[in-house]
């Protein structure tokens, strides 16, 4: 039980972690856009992308 309850976390870290990595991925091509307005970043497919799939996560139980 306890190796089935350590793979099930060690996924998750790793799912995560995966997840953190991305974001900060998109975090430094959006500070390399050298734009000073910020509401434009609001606009971005990928920013509209990523605000739905926030949406959609009460949908994944």
């Amino acid at each position: 039980m306890y190796n089935e309850y350590l793979a099930y976390v060690t996924g998750y870290l790793g799912a995560n972690e995966e997840i953190l990595l991305k974001l900060d991925k998109l975090l430094l091509e959006i500070s390399l856009l050298d734009s000073t307005d910020y509401t434009d970043v609001e606009e971005m497919p990928c920013m509209k992308e990523i605000d739905e799939l926030i949406k959609q996560t009460k949908f994944y139980k």
